[in-house]
Formats: C-alpha cells, structure tokens, sequence
C-alpha cells in the first residue's frame, strides 16, 4: 500500500470519490463497496477515524465476503497503529481473493507497518511470485530491506522498481556507484535525488521527506511534510506509523503536523454539517 496513490494529491480526487459513493449509496444503501470507499474517504481525507472504522464496519456487515471491504479496513487500522487488527483483515482480504497481487502486497504493506520486516520481505515475495511486474510490490520489498539495513538487497529492487518506472540505464549505473563508493550515505543521497529529478516531483511531498529525513535532513524532510500538508497528500494519514519518520517524533514541529491533521478535521466536519444543513 505505501506506493498506492502516491502522486495524486487527496484534494483532487478523494472528495470526488465521496460524491461518486454517496450517490451509489443513494441508489442502493445495501451495497458494501461504497460504504469502505467512503471509510477510506474519511480517513484518508477528513481523517475521521471514529466515521471512518463506522463505514468500513458497515461494509463488512453488508457483506462479509467483499475482501476490498477488509483491505480498506485494514489500511484505516494501520494508520490508527491497531498493527495486530490489521494484518488479521488484511489477512482475510487474501483469503478472499488469493490471488489478487494488490490484495497481496498490501499485507506486505501491513507487516512492514508493524515492524515485522521479515514476514513482510517474504510477503512481498509471494506477491511478485504473482506478478513479477507489479510496481509497489517490489518497491515494498525494497523498503522492507531498508528498514533491515540490506541494502544490496533494497538497491536491486529500488533498480527493478526504476525501471518499471521508466528512469534510464545512467541513473541506475549512478546509485550503483553511489552506493559502492559512499556505503549506505551514498544509497540515500541518490534515492534522494531520484526523487528530486523526478517529473512528479511536486506531487511527491511524503516521498521526499522520507529520503530527507533518512539522509538526516530534518529541516526538509518537516519542509517536505508542511508541503504534503498544503497538498492534503494520501499518505499523511500513515505520518505516525511510517518508520522512516520515527527519527522525526521527538521534534515539535512534527507534533504540530499531527494536531494540524486533528484541526482539519475539526474545520470538516463544521463544513460538511453546513452543506448538509443547507439542503434541507
């Protein structure tokens, strides 16, 4: 999941993915699938945790088969850091639909959230055993090798996740160089600039602050952060849980970006119940 919807700034999309499930909803309020769209919206948009684990448990009371109903669940719980609910949801998301390689690498996703690196690493595996293509498993699996310190290991799947991504040969003979001439400071310095240069870069906030902050750039990693903040960017709804920023918890300028979320929410919710007011 940590590669899921990265580029796509919250803001454009997920309020649209609100009016598209309320509207399913207003058809047929029995349907599962927009009940979890509009959890994953309330969490990853109003970070309404209390509406949010309301909706995704709603979807699965509508149908306890549906495993996206579970995979959005298991993602509201691993960013509220409930490690053990998660896996278990995610877990039978897989056993609902095994062979699905999203379902797959998400439980990658959720071990790595969890700190087991090792169940994730070989998750991971599984999962490009599906689809050997597939972007975000093996950038998964490349950030559950850092997170081990295998950094040879971390540096063939960041090169096969380039490129898929389509970066060239010289960038790719560059990091190799890096990284046998400066050691782990060298790897970082160019993951890094991998994202520097990137096209996407400006919809890359989160991304960049975690090259930043694992290059010990503390200043831009929270300059980084502020800006996914402005963005409203998808992944800051796991900003507690990602471990490349557990470096980062102890600065206060980190703890005002989590109360920042909560008077987001609060700002929201006083919106939402003024447009609903102003219909009736």
């Amino acid at each position: 999941m940590r590669k899921l919807y990265v580029g796509v700034p919250a803001k454009l999309v997920l309020p649209k993915a609100r009016t598209t499930a309320e509207k399913a909803l207003q058809l047929d309020p029995t349907l599962a699938e927009p009940h979890a769209a509009l959890g994953l919206v309330k969490a990853g948009y109003d970070y309404d945790w209390t509406g949010a684990e309301a909706e995704f448990k709603r979807a699965i009371a509508l149908n306890s088969g549906s495993a996206l109903a579970h995979y959005y669940y298991s993602f509201g719980l691993i960013a509220l850091g409930r490690d053990e609910e998660a896996i278990a949801e995610m877990k039978k998301a897989v056993s609902l639909d095994p062979l699905s390689p999203a379902m797959n690498a998400h439980l990658g996703s959720a071990f790595v959230y969890a700190r087991n690196y090792d169940q994730g690493i070989e998750q991971f595996k599984r999962t490009q055993e599906l689809d050997p293509n597939l972007f975000y498993a093996h950038g998964g699996l490349m950030e559950a090798y850092e997170e081990k310190s295998m950094y040879p290991e971390a540096l063939a799947e960041f090169q096969r996740t380039a490129e898929l991504s389509g970066y060239n040969a010289r960038f790719l003979n560059d990091i190799n160089r890096a990284y046998e001439n400066s050691g782990v400071t060298g790897y970082w310095q160019m993951r890094r600039r991998f994202i520097e240069e990137s096209p996407n870069q400006a919809n890359l906030p989160t991304e960049a602050a975690i090259a930043y902050a694992r290059t010990g750039d503390k200043e831009r990693a929270l300059q980084s952060l502020q800006k996914a903040m402005a963005q409203r960017e998808f992944r800051l709804i796991l900003l507690n849980v990602e471990p490349a920023f557990d470096s980062l918890h102890s600065d206060p300028r980190f703890q005002d970006l989590l109360r920042s979320r909560k008077e987001l929410l609060r700002r929201r919710s006083q919106l939402r119940l003024r447009e609903r007011h102003a219909k009736y």
